[in-house]
């Protein structure tokens, strides 16, 4: 079965299903590639935290009881913590402007 392509649909080319597919498939890589540049190591690192932290808020009440962990793995929150402080309190890196006021006296 021939089907039209997207871009030819105006011209009426028809093109083949698997050369379609392809198109598909190159576009959507690209799409995918393009959406990693938005975001910086810096959101990227503060998403991941939110996960994990809200993963270790809620899965405690939706397993059953375990036996304690081992005395290492008690550091885990100790380390976030350190973590969400230094991204707290590191400078960002949105430009300095000045604010100007123009109040008449």
């Amino acid at each position: 079965m021939m089907v039209y392509g997207m871009e030819d649909r105006r011209r009426g080319v028809l093109i083949s299903p698997s050369l379609e597919a392809k198109h598909l498939k190159k576009t959507t890589s690209n799409n995918t590639g393009l959406m990693l540049h938005h975001f910086s190591l810096k959101a990227i690192i503060i998403f991941f935290t939110l996960v994990f932290t809200a993963l270790l808020l809620f899965l405690p009440l939706l397993l059953p009881p375990l036996p304690p962990p081992p005395s290492s793995l008690l550091l885990i929150p100790i380390l976030m913590l350190v973590l969400l402080l230094f991204l707290a309190l590191s400078p960002s890196q949105a430009p300095r402007v000045p604010a100007v006021s123009s109040s008449v006296v």
